[in-house]
């Protein structure tokens, strides 16, 4: 029946990596200052993008990027940036 299943698939499912980064939680019992978080986020990043330009490292100009995901997404290498201040 299902509630087999639903067994057999939460057996086979892959081990959490206990300090796995999970921002404000999840479910009933998400952060309670997940929505101001959120609006500061965009705000100080807002702020950085209009007073710096950004571009890829140039020692990485013709790299092969591969995403990895579990929780967050990892570039393999690392991506790296350079940053210069807007004159504009």
């Amino acid at each position: 029946g299902p509630e087999e299943r639903q067994q057999v698939e939460i057996n086979h499912a892959p081990p959490v990596d206990t300090f796995a980064y999970l921002p404000f939680s999840g479910g009933g019992r998400q952060c309670i200052g997940k929505g101001m978080a959120m609006v500061e986020a965009k705000i100080i990043i807002a702020t950085i993008v209009r007073r710096f330009k950004f571009q890829i490292a140039r020692e990485q100009k013709n790299t092969t990027f591969v995403r990895k995901s579990f929780v967050t997404l990892h570039h393999n290498p690392p991506f790296l940036a350079e940053m210069q201040t807007r004159k504009d």
